[in-house]
């Protein structure tokens, strides 16, 4: 697992952002990890087949409100003290 700390970062940022904009949310808890894991990989270009959930609904619900996250100045500012401007760029 080559892009481990690269995974915890963006996870993090995620974590932030969600966080900050918990009020915009419909969300109690934190995303499911397996929606995680895949968003994360997805972001770093990484194929995997990993399981999702059983309901593809939430798990649609779930990545289009990531997916917004990923757009908040929050998560993209993190990410780049994180991972550098190149990867923030990436994520766009």
């Amino acid at each position: 697992m080559q892009q481990y700390h690269r995974i915890l970062d963006i996870y993090s940022c995620f974590e932030f952002a969600w966080g900050r904009h918990i009020g915009d949310s419909r969300r109690i808890y934190f995303f499911a990890k397996p929606v995680m894991l895949k968003m994360c990989c997805s972001m770093l270009q990484i194929e995997t087949d990993s399981p999702g959930l059983k309901d593809k609904n939430r798990e649609r619900e779930q990545i289009d409100e990531l997916n917004t996250l990923r757009e908040t100045r929050e998560f993209c500012s993190m990410l780049e003290v994180k991972m550098g401007p190149e990867m923030s760029n990436d994520a766009d």
